[in-house]
């Protein structure tokens, strides 16, 4: 869609809408694929830099930061889009994290840009807006949530004529459950563990945050196809929570190694690469199930490695 939207086709709503990376795509020099390519590249580069600066919040350790940032990478939401480039997901996250840390940084003008942006690229951090409340004084928090509203609309009207009213999904099945687990993978398990035993020490920031970011994920995967690429908008809460309960990595790296390096192969078994080639497979589902077997293994070997390091994790438990 983006690929005829640049080269001067029609395409549908919301595609047509999401005009930041059309623009880019026909003033950069290059080919409409090589354009696509080199803004998400870009935005790629700007996004790990802003999860690694978020993380860094939370934490005093550099490599705990790191680490974060490595967990995210080896999820289904985000490896996803390195099989399906021409997507607007990393632009739009990349934006919607720097709008996050100017928040946090009370940098009202900045969140304002880096929210416009992120809204131009994609609509879906627009259920965000009620982090303005939690930084800035109340008539300067909803002059900035009209501004992104008229951000979110404006486009809308003008290109389109109108606001786009998705499909929603109303048969939702055992399938539907099993693409929100592989959404974030064993992600869901740290990012939760971390919210029980960090419990009393998140501030209204990051509850909000994370609630709206879950509603934001939710309704996201009621209105697509691709269910499992949709909880993308839990990224940056995800990285926070990690973050919180990694601590001090270095007292046992080799097994936050082994960890990382599972997951990342775990996500590897389930997205076509140039190391497994899934040109034979009508689906990204028909390619999972075909590896099936050594995506058990490697599960299977990340929870003997929780196991067998139980008194590590009993320690951190009781921290």
């Amino acid at each position: 869609m983006y690929l005829d939207l640049i080269e001067g086709k029609d395409a549908p709503e919301p595609f047509s809408t999401r005009f930041m990376l059309i623009f880019l795509g026909q003033i950069l020099p290059g080919s409409a694929v090589e354009n696509i390519l080199t803004v998400n590249i870009i935005c790629l580069y700007i996004l790990t830099l802003s999860l690694f600066r978020l993380a860094r919040k939370y934490t005093s350790s550099p490599i705990s930061a790191a680490l974060s940032v490595v967990f995210i990478f080896g999820s289904f939401s985000f490896s996803y889009n390195f099989t399906n480039p021409y997507l607007t997901d990393l632009p739009g996250l990349a934006f919607l994290t720097l709008f996050i840390i100017s928040v946090q940084n009370r940098n009202f003008y900045n969140a304002i840009i880096f929210m416009a942006i992120s809204l131009f690229f994609r609509e879906t951090g627009i259920v965000l807006l009620p982090l303005f409340l939690m930084a800035f004084r109340k008539k300067l928090a909803i002059t900035g949530i009209f501004i992104s509203i008229l951000a979110y609309v404006g486009p809308k009207i003008y290109i389109a004529g109108g606001i786009y009213s998705p499909v929603m999904q109303t048969n939702l099945g055992l399938t539907y459950v099993v693409k929100v687990i592989l959404s974030l993978g064993w992600i869901w398990a740290i990012a939760g563990l971390s919210l029980f035993l960090n419990r009393n020490k998140l501030t209204k920031f990051e509850i909000t945050l994370l609630l709206f970011s879950f509603i934001g994920s939710f309704y996201s995967s009621l209105t697509a196809a691709d269910t499992t690429r949709m909880f993308l908008l839990m990224i940056p809460v995800c990285t926070v929570l990690i973050a919180f309960l990694l601590k001090d990595p270095t007292k046992n790296l080799w097994f936050w190694t082994i960890i990382c390096l599972l997951f990342l192969a775990n996500t590897m078994l389930m997205l076509p690469t140039t190391i497994f080639d899934g040109s034979g497979y009508s689906s990204i589902e028909s390619f999972v199930i075909s590896n099936v077997k050594v995506i058990a293994v490697v599960n299977t070997l990340i929870f003997i490695t929780l196991i067998t390091n139980r008194r590590y994790l009993l320690k951190i438990l009781n921290e």
